[in-house]
């Protein structure tokens, strides 16, 4: 938390009880359907400038947002955004609704980044603060740099498959 007082930064909201339950709900279709083998009515689109409707993520050079998001999911993001490894030591649960407005690397437009075709997002903020700056002041979040172990994949073979 980047607050001594642990409140939360003015665009990191705990998500409301009706948004809970029109995940819950919509997570119980898909359950539902899938338990009859088909797929649960599709959402309408969103557009890249329409509101977030409740349950939803969007990420756009300079922009990530999302609603009833939990901890986790908004961590992920957040490691991907500064490109290394995030952990958790908000004690913070629950979801959460986000927006972060931050000033995108040009370099290495990849990954969840990358523009999808036919898309036109708006365009970044110029005057947008770096991604850590973002985050402290726009979450109440700190990202602080440390040293730790992290988990790897060490790949020592690798051979063609053969058919037997």
């Amino acid at each position: 938390m980047a607050r001594t007082d642990g409140r939360l930064g003015p665009d990191l909201k705990a998500t409301s009880a009706e948004c809970q339950a029109t995940i819950a709900e919509r997570i119980a279709a898909v359950r539902a359907a899938a338990g009859r083998g088909g797929m649960p009515p599709l959402p309408p689109p969103v557009g890249p400038n329409d509101p977030l409707p409740c349950g939803f993520a969007r990420m756009n050079p300079g922009f990530v947002g999302g609603s009833g998001r939990p901890i986790p999911e908004i961590v992920q993001t957040l490691s991907d955004l500064a490109r290394r490894p995030v952990i958790d030591k908000t004690g913070l649960s629950g979801m959460f609704d986000f927006t972060l407005k931050f000033a995108p690397e040009t370099a290495g437009a990849a990954g969840p980044f990358a523009r999808l075709p036919g898309a036109t997002p708006p365009p970044p903020d110029p005057d947008a603060p770096n991604v850590f700056t973002a985050v402290q002041e726009q979450l109440g979040l700190r990202l602080e740099s440390t040293r730790g172990p992290v988990e790897v994949v060490v790949i020592d073979k690798l051979e063609k498959p053969t058919l037997d």
